[in-house]
């Protein structure tokens, strides 16, 4: 999939909520935000170090999000996932949509997918997701805590593993600890939320949405118990 400058891994978010409505055309496309059920939380996302950025937001559906870029003729807006995205260009003389859609085709199905995600969330609606990576050997002890303090709190528990290990170990890993711990996660929803900033990370969802922000690092089963708590009540 060959993606355009617009959408190009975007590498550090400054989390500040940023007003939609000041970029241009935006009375011809807030429709086209509407059906995309954009949340409206809108951050500044930016990439190549200062000299891009853009406003990206969820949508209630995991997986898709929004993005929006002023560039010199206007305001470009897409709707992404893992399957690609539908990209919208708004010209500022007369604020003409023009429609490009972008596909990708390079899904592995030797990863946990979005789709998979998706799944595990409307199942189980309400629970938690731990991502770990054998490379930090702290989120590797935290498989333990998560697990005893998701029993504790009878609350259903995905645990997936960091892309970017390798096949050999991942087949080393799996027969040693278990399939159920060893499944590596390439996710686009994940990428958004910058996941793999920091290994272990957890996402609690409730209700089948996602309902706190990515929170790093090794706790013990105590301190997990008390952070779920607080995310779900």
């Amino acid at each position: 999939m060959k993606y355009s400058l617009f959408f190009m891994l975007l590498i550090s978010q400054l989390g500040l909520a940023q007003d939609i409505q000041t970029l241009p055309c935006y009375a011809q496309f807030k429709d086209l935000l509407t059906e995309w059920k954009v949340t409206g939380d809108w951050t500044i996302e930016m990439k190549d170090g200062l000299t891009k950025s853009m406003l990206v937001s969820t949508t209630e559906n995991f997986g898709e999000w929004a993005l929006a870029q002023k560039i010199e003729q206007g305001t470009v807006l897409a709707r992404a996932d893992e399957r690609g995205r539908l990209e919208v260009t708004f010209k500022t003389e007369k604020c003409v949509k023009e429609v490009k859609p972008y596909v990708n085709d390079k899904i592995s199905a030797q990863y946990f997918s979005d789709k998979e995600i998706a799944n595990f969330i409307k199942k189980n609606k309400t629970g938690a997701i731990y991502v770990w990576s054998p490379r930090m050997s702290l989120s590797q002890n935290g498989l333990k805590e998560i697990k005893s303090a998701s029993k504790a709190l009878k609350l259903p528990v995905l645990m997936l593993m960091d892309k970017d290990v390798s096949d050999k170990e991942q087949v080393s890993l799996s027969k040693k600890m278990g399939k159920d711990v060893t499944r590596r996660v390439d996710s686009f929803d994940f990428k958004m939320r910058n996941v793999s900033m920091h290994f272990p990370a957890l996402i609690v969802f409730k209700e089948g949405k996602i309902v706190s922000g990515v929170k790093y690092g090794y706790e013990k089963a105590e301190d997990y118990q008390r952070d779920l708590r607080s995310k779900l009540r």
